[in-house]
């Protein structure tokens, strides 16, 4: 009994403890840069933050300059350019809202080389259109964030694996039986 409060115990600090891969909105996305389109303007929020190969997630706030409201139902759609590109690395591609927070507009994507990044929006909603010009700095992916994600997950397992364990001995423990050999 004792020995599977301790594993449950351990179990629950490693999911305390382990951080999560990729932030979300309410987990402290910031939504630091700002630009105005049309009638409307537009916040982008990275994760990562800053932006590394790989894959991102990238999303919107788009507020009525007028009203100062969130701007709900809105159609966006996303270019990306890299470095010295000429044609659009990315999209167009819609970014969707949120199903948890609609006033959030996220899209999903990959960036395959570090440099500085173009990200043109396009909005459109009722009180108008509107486009603006995003440009981000793209860094190399650190190996260490997957070398610390893989230990963590073996960590889990690990601990999960002695945890079943530990059940199982205990468990075992009232079945057992002696059995004698017959002899000829």
């Amino acid at each position: 009994m004792v020995s599977g409060l301790i594993s449950v115990a351990i179990i629950a600090a490693l999911v305390v403890i382990v951080p999560p891969a990729v932030q979300s909105h309410g987990e402290g996305m910031e939504f630091t840069n700002r630009e105005f389109a049309g009638p409307y303007e537009v916040a982008i929020g990275t994760a990562p933050d800053p932006l590394a190969v790989g894959k991102v997630l990238i999303s919107f706030v788009v507020i009525e300059m007028s009203s100062r409201t969130v701007v709900l139902g809105a159609d966006i759609n996303v270019t990306g350019r890299g470095p010295d590109a000429r044609i659009p690395d990315i999209g167009p591609a819609p970014a969707f809202e949120d199903p948890t927070d609609p006033s959030f507009y996220d899209l999903n994507t990959s960036i395959d080389r570090k440099g500085e990044w173009t990200f043109d929006v396009s909005v459109s909603a009722e009180p108008g259109d509107g486009d603006a010009v995003f440009v981000l700095e793209v860094a190399e992916s650190s190996a260490i964030t997957g070398i610390i994600t893989l230990v963590a997950v073996l960590v889990v397992v690990a601990a999960i694996g002695v945890a079943l364990r530990m059940f199982l001995k205990e468990k075992g423990k009232g079945r057992r039986v002696k059995r004698r050999r017959k002899t000829a």
